[in-house]
């Protein structure tokens, strides 16, 4: 019989787990998943590597999109007055047990997360980090695209040094948070 998954050619010889064959029933037994990858090995004259890098970009877009869609589901992306200055600022806030996507993302723009008394975490990012994981999930939002576009807009302004203005900003901002 042969293994059960569909680009494998390997003959199913396993009593244990019929199906699998004997590589797909060791990644099933040690990983939990027959699919799961083993570690590449550089390999003079072999593509691994450069398919590794591939794959690499592809995970990163992977995690972006995913990323966007939870920042979608529980984020929000604001101009916030101070007493001197504007604070462009994006914030994720998630109960438990996804707190763990708010600290992958943190980490990876160099966020930070803290926890209120309800157990619910909260990511911020400001300014330059924010605009940063914004553009990054862009091209993946549905939900929040215009907020976003007018936001990633008014800190491109910013930071060519040109003047914005934030009120209106804010206003637009609140007007499109309000249509939803």
């Amino acid at each position: 019989m042969k293994c059960m998954l569909a680009r494998c050619k390997r003959v199913s010889r396993n009593k244990r787990e019929p199906g699998y064959c004997k590589v797909h029933y060791q990644r099933l037994k040690k990983h939990g998943n027959p699919l799961e990858s083993l570690p590449i090995r550089k390999q003079k004259g072999n593509r691994a590597f450069e398919n590794a890098k591939v794959r690499s970009r592809e995970r990163s877009k992977i995690k972006k999109s995913y990323w966007a869609g939870f920042f979608d589901g529980e984020g929000s992306v604001g101009v916030y007055k101070s007493k001197n200055h504007f604070n462009y600022r994006c914030t994720i806030s998630q109960k438990k047990p996804f707190e763990e996507v708010i600290e992958e993302i943190a980490k990876a723009y160099d966020g930070s997360v803290y926890y209120n008394a309800g157990g619910c975490a909260n990511m911020q990012l400001s300014s330059v980090r924010a605009y940063e994981f914004l553009r990054d999930v862009f091209p993946y939002l549905r939900i929040k695209k215009p907020q976003v576009k007018l936001f990633l807009e008014a800190a491109e302004e910013l930071m060519a040094g040109r003047d914005v203005d934030h009120e209106s900003i804010v206003s637009e901002i609140s007007l499109l948070k309000k249509e939803k």
